[in-house]
């Protein structure tokens, strides 16, 4: 069987079986989806099938032909939205630039390689990176895991060795002000979903801030235990 009679079978496999279609309507037909491929070269094999009333396999044939090296990276399909013709390919992209700078926002990430930010949440997601999981996890002393459990009030609003310290009450007073509590679902669930994405970027960055925080003071031991 040539390619010409395999694009028919594929053509007549469309067809109602009450639709007495002639030779010359399926010329038409595949006349019609050669004129769409080559004026809309990023359209999807479905989308195009659809409009010529041809199948989409008889489209795929023929746009290796059609199209040849022009093919986009995106196709547009029936609902109008546009996808990559290779996805596995773009999730690797993304991952590759996730490893390259793994505390970069999603829309960063996204405007670069043209992606929506959905698809850099689900790749980084795949990956269970975040940026907390880039930095050193150290467990909490006895007396800050009590203030996570939220059983006791803060510790440090009773601590001698910060109160006393220079500027340790003006400590005191904003580290009480920046404290997190919560479900962080019931916070999440507060956020319009058109500004999700710009909420988590700003979440993150935050973490990125209170991460080099405490690598900061943790070098401040360190460094004299090392002098």
């Amino acid at each position: 069987m040539n390619g010409h009679d395999a694009m028919k079978g594929d053509v007549m496999q469309t067809i109602d079986a009450g639709d007495d279609c002639s030779e010359a309507e399926l010329r038409l037909r595949e006349a019609t989806a050669r004129k769409l491929l080559s004026e809309h070269s990023d359209w999807s094999d479905r989308r195009i099938a659809e409009a010529a009333s041809i199948s989409p396999k008889t489209v795929a044939r023929m746009r290796s032909r059609v199209v040849g090296d022009g093919e986009p990276q995106k196709r547009i399909g029936r609902d109008g939205r546009a996808r990559p013709v290779h996805p596995a390919a773009v999730r690797e992209q993304v991952a590759e630039a996730i490893r390259r700078d793994p505390g970069a926002s999603l829309r960063t990430i996204a405007r670069l390689l043209q992606v929506s930010p959905e698809t850099v949440r689900s790749v980084r997601t795949s990956m269970n990176v975040s940026v907390v999981d880039n930095h050193r996890s150290l467990p909490l002393p006895a007396a800050l895991e009590v203030v996570y459990q939220r059983e006791l009030p803060a510790p440090w609003r009773r601590d001698a060795a910060l109160s006393s310290a220079d500027s340790g009450e003006e400590f005191i007073s904003w580290f009480d002000a920046t404290l997190v509590d919560g479900n962080t679902c019931d916070r999440a669930g507060q956020v319009p979903l058109s500004r999700v994405y710009e909420i988590a970027d700003e979440a993150r960055r935050r973490a990125s801030w209170w991460i080099a925080l405490a690598e900061t003071l943790e070098g401040r031991t360190r460094r004299r235990y090392s002098a």
